[in-house]
Order: structure tokens, then C-alpha cells, then sequence
């Protein structure tokens, strides 16, 4: 009970004054005369028992009649729950954050619990008829019911109770968003948007303006648990970043961790690839970052691996998919098909020195030289660009064509150059590549460029100085481009399209000094540099063969309708051609087939880091415009107990008159 004027309580000390006149009054016995008591026996038929208990009765009356009179002044009231914030909805979203870091578990509880039983509570407070929709707010955002008009609370709270968290990110901006589009739609007339969330700062990165939401009530119920003793370690990052050779074929993986907890941790890391596996214990601080390696045995045809940590306080981080093609970024093979012992004799010397200088890396480009003998398709999977120099393709074995061909139908990129192990003949050397005639001049220069083709694009000083001596004529079925021609019409750089989104880029002339003196010439380690990251693309293997939960996936390929994509789980999904693959709504690896079963490529999709940065924004921006709700989703009203006073004051004013009249 509370008082609006509590001052006036102090007046209830005048309830004494009573209790001081009772034992004033009857601190002397009455004096009546002697004749007079049979009359008042006779008359009124009194006992001592009763007079006592009245005067008892009355002076308990009196009291009580000064308190509640006081109390009557002071304004009683109390607080009781007044009516629901949700009690006259009609139509209500509840954006729910399902992301990964509400599955952290604090007190044997996760926030993703903690927020379902808030959307309970919500859901028990609306009316009967209400129409309610549930947007889940980690990538790829997705509203239920799909289609139609809300559902019932019943069949509302069922869908929450059954819902766990997800590997997404939280993008509470476009949830809000769409919340708001889906209730635009509805019928209602009193509209609700509740959003449950732990409110971390990289969910609110995407919400741009929160004040316009068209006289839609917003109200923000906040799960984060403030200063929470939690022990947590999260995979952030896991890359092949070198590949060796010898003795044999092993990959070295650098596994980068963070502890987002408050303690010191010492994690068990586990890598494994293929059949190999490794396990390593760790340090990490508290609030920062880690790192270990490990070199594993690359077997053929293994391509993606993963790495495990023990559990802990959030388990969904704790695992990591990684491609050996990580190490693919812009790894550049050059194939020697004339190596010499003496160096600038070598066919790839001029190349090597244009790509890199002082073995430094240049242009991002990491440079690795075989041998014609030593090419495989492992050696050659990791690399973004393959060289093949001056190599006798007579020499290569069916095995080692069919992997070329093979890297080239997964969209592989493909250098060529000419020299004195090419022959004019009628067959092929390669698909169906073929040198038609090798043509001798000592005044073959440069004529024409396609200033606007991206291999070529600002590298000036191209049609200047360089004299080239021989030159290849090559036929193809294939589609064909010529970047750079010579003076009487011949081809000095052209580009060959293949299918499955493979290019290949052919220097009709030796890529050294043979054939030509390009080597010598300024324009050489410009153009090749410029030729090189166009052919790799420019782009890392995050972009090409690592995806985060929910970013769609591109195939380039032909007849896509018919390609077909298995996700971790053992769901196969038709690739849409228009939209691209959109259900990766797992961390895993997922693997592309044809009709017949063949498999095309497998690339993994992972959590995003950022929903291991339990980082929180000083302010929630729809904070300060909505009304935020009571932790009960009811708001405290006061309710006046005055009325009530007031009686029972006048029903005390009776019963003292009634004992007052008695003496």
C-alpha cells in the first residue's frame, strides 16, 4: 500500500487521545445516589461483564476512527497490474532472434530459452482472435505463417517451443523490416511489432530508420544477460595456407580462434582432412584472439576438412569447415616444359621475374614452378592460374590431359605459351586446339589493341617497341577473342572461352626470348601482371568456395536447371537459375551434381565471426521511440483505496454511537 500524501501520516499519533480520556474518564467510579441503583438494575438490567467489554469495544472504535481518518487524508492507493500491453492487439509480429549467439548458454540456460519464454508470455496476454506472425531474424530472414493470414496463438507458440537457434547472423533491421511490410498487409486495427532479441551491436548494423514504422507500435524486449560468467571459445577462421610438395603431398592449416568469455581458457582443437586427423591444445586469453597450426596429409581427391573444439558455454562456434582450395586465392603454377640449368636460359625466368620481385610477392601472386612430370590434378587444384610454357603436350600422359580438361570445365584459368617443342599438325594438341602453321618474320610488331578487354585495361605503352620474331597460328571450334594483334592481321594474345566457365589466355609466341624480345621491353611485366590477375580473378577463396549462412551461392555452368545441390543434412534442392542456390541455412559442406550423379564441386558454408562478438550498442536505437513493455508484458497502474476507507469510516462512526450511548 502507498500514500500519495505521506506526510499526513503523522497525524495518526492523535489516535492516543482516546486511550488518555478512557483512563481519565474512568479513573473515578460514578456517584449516583444510594436510591437510584435498584432503578438502573431494574431499568437497563446491566451486568459489570458487559459495561467492561463496551467501554473496551468503544475505546477500540475511537482509535480506529482517528487512524482511518488520517489514512483517508494521506490518499491510499496501491499497484496492481493494469491492462496487458498486448490485451487490444489485433495483429502482431513477433520478430524472434534465432541467431547463433542466442544459443549461449548462462545459468544453465540459453538465451534462445530465456526468449521463448518471453514470446509465451507475450502470446498468453493477447486476446483470442488475434492474428499473430513469427519473422526469425537470423539469415536468410523467413516469416511464418508463409502465406495467408496469421496464425492463432496456439499454433504461434507451438512453432516457438519447437524452434531452436541456427549458424546465421541476426539482421534485426531487415526483420523489422519485413515485420513491418507483412503487417502493412494485415487487417487489424491496433498493430504490434515485438522484438526479441540479446541486441548485440552487428544485429543493428542494417537498421537504418526506425522511426518510420507507419503508426506500428514497436516494443523491444531485451534477453542479453549484462555481466553474465560465461567460458566460451569460437572457430573464427580456418585456411589451407600453403600446400607442400615433398616428401609428400600435406596441406598446413592456420586455425584462428577467439575466447569472447571472461576466463582464460585452454581449448582442445581438433583438424581433420580426409582420413587424418590431429588434435592440439591451446592457450587463450580472456577476450582475445589465438592461433595454431597443423600439417596434414593432403590425400587425392580430399577437398574440404573441419575443425572441432570441446564443448563449452556456446556450442554452435565451435565447429569450422574449411577448402583446400584456401590456398588458391591467387596461387600461380607455372609448368617449365624447357627447363635449363642455367637460369635466364629458363622458359620461366622472364615470367617468374614479372610476377615477383626479389621473391617477394607482387600483385598478390604466389609463384610455384613443376615440371611437365609432375603435373597432376593435385598439383594443380589449389592454383588459381595454371602456366603451361612452352610444354610438349605429346609428352603428357591421358591422365594428366583429362585433368587439365577437368580444371577447365570447373571454371579453371589457363595460360599458354608457344616455343620450340610446338609443331604445325593436323591434329589437335589439346581438346580441340590446334597449331595450324608457325609464321617467321623479322618485323612483326605490335598494330592493335582492346583497350576496353579488363586482361589489358590500363597498361599503357602496349603498342610501343617490342619486335616479335615467330608467331603460332592456332584453329579452335571454341569461341575466341583476340586482345592483341600484329601488323598484317596475325594474333599476338588471344582468349579462349571453354565450357563450364573455364578461359584460357594463349601467347602466340614464347613467353622468353626465343621468339621475341617482349622480355626486354617495359610494357613485358605490366601486361603479364595485368594478363595474371584477370585470368586469377582478382578475388580471394572466401568469395569463390567459402560462403556464411545465408549468402547465396552462384553456379556457373551450363544447363544449371538440371544441377542439383545435397546439403549437410542429406537434402538435395533444385539450383534455381534466376535466384541461385539461397538454402544455406547450415554451416556444412555442400556438394553440386549433375543428373547423372557426377559431382561438379563442393564448397562450405560457415557462421559468420561476427556472431562471436558479444558486443552490445550503448543505445538501442527503438529504444527511446516505442513503448517498452513490463517484464510480465503488463504496465502497473494505481487503483485509489480511499472509496474503501471512506466506508469502513462510517461504519466505525456507527458502531461508536451506538457504544457511546450506552454510558
Amino acid at each position: 500500500m502507498h500514500f500519495e500524501s505521506k506526510n499526513l501520516l503523522v497525524l495518526v499519533l492523535v489516535a492516543f487521545v482516546p486511550i488518555v480520556l478512557h483512563f481519565f474518564v474512568t479513573s473515578r467510579a460514578p456517584v449516583r445516589p444510594f436510591d437510584a441503583i435498584f432503578f438502573l438494575v431494574l431499568e437497563h438490567e446491566k451486568t459489570s461483564f458487559r459495561l467492561k467489554w463496551s467501554r473496551i469495544l468503544l475505546l477500540f472504535s475511537r482509535i480506529l476512527i482517528v487512524v482511518f481518518a488520517v489514512l483517508l487524508f494521506a490518499k491510499p492507493y496501491i499497484e496492481v497490474e493494469g491492462q496487458g500491453a498486448h490485451a487490444e492487439v489485433s495483429d502482431i509480429a513477433i520478430v524472434l532472434d534465432d541467431s547463433l549467439s542466442m544459443a549461449l548458454r548462462v545459468d544453465n540456460r540459453t538465451l534462445f530459452d530465456i526468449a521463448k519464454e518471453k514470446a509465451e508470455t507475450i502470446l498468453s496476454s493477447l486476446p483470442p482472435d488475434v492474428s499473430v506472425f513469427v519473422v526469425l531474424a537470423s539469415k536468410p530472414i523467413r516469416v511464418f505463417p508463409e502465406k495467408g493470414v496469421g496464425w492463432a496463438k496456439a499454433s504461434a507458440s507451438r512453432f516457438i517451443s519447437g524452434h531452436e537457434p541456427t549458424f546465421g547472423r541476426a539482421s534485426l533491421g531487415e526483420a523489422l523490416s519485413i515485420a513491418k511490410e507483412v503487417l502493412k498487409e494485415s487487417q487489424g486495427k491496433k498493430k504490434q511489432i515485438v522484438v526479441i532479441s540479446d541486441f548485440l551491436a552487428h544485429s543493428l548494423t542494417d537498421l537504418v530508420d526506425v522511426t518510420d514504422i507507419s503508426g506500428i507500435e514497436v516494443i523491444p524486449e531485451d534477453v542479453f544477460k549484462e555481466g553474465a560468467d560465461f567460458t566460451n571459445i569460437g572457430v573464427v577462421g580456418a585456411k589451407i595456407t600453403r600446400i607442400a610438395e615433398t616428401p609428400s603431398y600435406s596441406a598446413l592449416l592456420s586455425v584462428t580462434l577467439v575466447n569472447t568469455g571472461g576466463h582464460d581458457a585452454e581449448p582442445v582443437v581438433t583438424a581433420t582432412l580426409g582420413l587424418y586427423s590431429d588434435t592440439k591444445k591451446v592457450s587463450c586469453v580472456a577476450k582475445g584472439r589465438c592461433e595454431v597450426e597443423f600439417l596434414l596429409p593432403l590425400e587425392r581427391g580430399v577437398e574440404t576438412g573441419v575443425v572441432k573444439l570441446n564443448d563449452d558455454a556456446l556450442n554452435l562456434d565451435n565447429i569450422r569447415f574449411f577448402h583446400t582450395r584456401s590456398y588458391q586465392s591467387n596461387l600461380i603454377v607455372l609448368v617449365d616444359g624447357a627447363p635449363n640449368r642455367f637460369e635466364p636460359m629458363d622458359e620461366v625466368f622472364f615470367l617468374r621475374k614479372a610476377l615477383t620481385v626479389e621473391g617477394e610477392k607482387i600483385g598478390h601472386f604466389d609463384v610455384r614452378v613443376i615440371r611437365p612430370e609432375h603435373l597432376s590434378s593435385l598439383s594443380i587444384a589449389s592454383a588459381s592460374v595454371v602456366s603451361l610454357l612452352n610444354v610438349d603436350f605429346h609428352s603428357l600422359s591421358l591422365e594428366q590431359k583429362e585433368a587439365l580438361e577437368n580444371y577447365l570445365s570447373k571454371g579453371g584459368a589457363v595460360f599458354l605459351s608457344l616455343g620450340d617443342n610446338f609443331y604445325p599438325d593436323e591434329k589437335p594438341f589439346f581438346t580441340d586446339l590446334r597449331l595450324k602453321d608457325i609464321v617467321a618474320s623479322s618485323s612483326f610488331r605490335i598494330d592493335r589493341v582492346s583497350q576496353e578487354h579488363l586482361a589489358i585495361k590500363g597498361v599503357s605503352g602496349v603498342s610501343t617497341g617490342a619486335v616479335i620474331h615467330k608467331v603460332g597460328v592456332l584453329e579452335t571450334k571454341h569461341e575466341a577473342i583476340v586482345l592483341i594483334r600484329l601488323l598484317g592481321g596475325l594474333p599476338l594474345l588471344s582468349e579462349v572461352a571453354f565450357p563450364g566457365g573455364g578461359k584460357m589466355a594463349v601467347l602466340h609466341t614464347s613467353v622468353d626470348a626465343d621468339w621475341n624480345d617482349l622480355p626486354f621491353s617495359p610494357l613485358y611485366a605490366p601486361l603479364m601482371r595485368s594478363l595474371f590477375k584477370y585470368l586469377a580473378g582478382d578475388k580471394g577463396l572466401s568469395a569463390k568456395n567459402e560462403l556464411q549462412v545465408g549468402d547465396v551461392k552462384s553456379l556457373d555452368c551450363d544447363k544449371c536447371d538440371e544441377i542439383s545441390v545435397v546439403a549437410p543434412d542429406g537434402r538435395t534442392y533444385r539450383y534455381d537459375t534466376k535466384q541461385g542456390f539461397v538454402a544455406t541455412t547450415v554451416a556444412g559442406v555442400f556438394v553440386v551434381r549433375k543428373p547423372s550423379g557426377e559431382v561438379i564441386e563442393r564448397f562450405v558454408v560457415n557462421f559468420d565471426p561476427e556472431e562471436d562478438r558479444f558486443e552490445r550498442p550503448k543505445h538501442i536505437p527503438f529504444m527511446g521511440v516505442s513503448k517498452v513493455a513490463s517484464q510480465d508484458g503488463a504496465q502497473k497502474v494505481r487503483k485509489s483505496l480511499v472509496p474503501y476507507f471512506l466506508v469502513i469510516l462510517l461504519l466505525l462512526l456507527g458502531v461508536e454511537a451506538y457504544l457511546g450511548k450506552e454510558f
